[in-house]
């Protein structure tokens, strides 16, 4: 049920823009909240996602206007991709947005707990 409910946040998140309320959060389960989010590489995830948006987005914006230069809409896809990229690990963006869910989420000894199983060498 966790899991459901952070794959929720993340794509509410990535897609809606949405920021997550502010929280007081103690800077050690921060960083090992962040710490956790590489480790279990939830931001490719993220770019995984928004590759395949915009990949869709730029066949459908071809396809609705062909008489559009191939190499403009090649120039606008990968700029929409470098959007998406920047927001995502920009102040307020994708990670600053998940901190709070997984706080909420998991106790910082949790936390903890899960780092652990995804530094070990089953976890990675």
């Amino acid at each position: 049920m966790k899991n459901a409910v952070l794959w929720f946040g993340l794509v509410l998140c990535l897609f809606t823009g949405t920021a997550v309320s502010a929280e007081t959060i103690a800077p050690a389960k921060e960083a090992d909240i962040r710490k956790l989010l590489e480790a279990t590489g939830a931001l490719k995830i993220g770019s995984m996602m928004t590759e395949s948006v915009v990949k869709q987005m730029g066949a459908s914006f071809a396809s609705s206007r062909p008489d559009l230069p191939t190499a403009l809409v090649d120039s606008l896809s990968a700029d929409v991709g470098r959007i998406f990229a920047q927001g995502m690990s920009s102040k307020g963006g994708l990670m600053d947005q998940m901190v709070p869910l997984y706080h909420r989420q998991f106790t910082h000894e949790e936390i903890k707990g899960l780092l652990a199983f995804y530094q070990s060498p089953l976890g990675k």
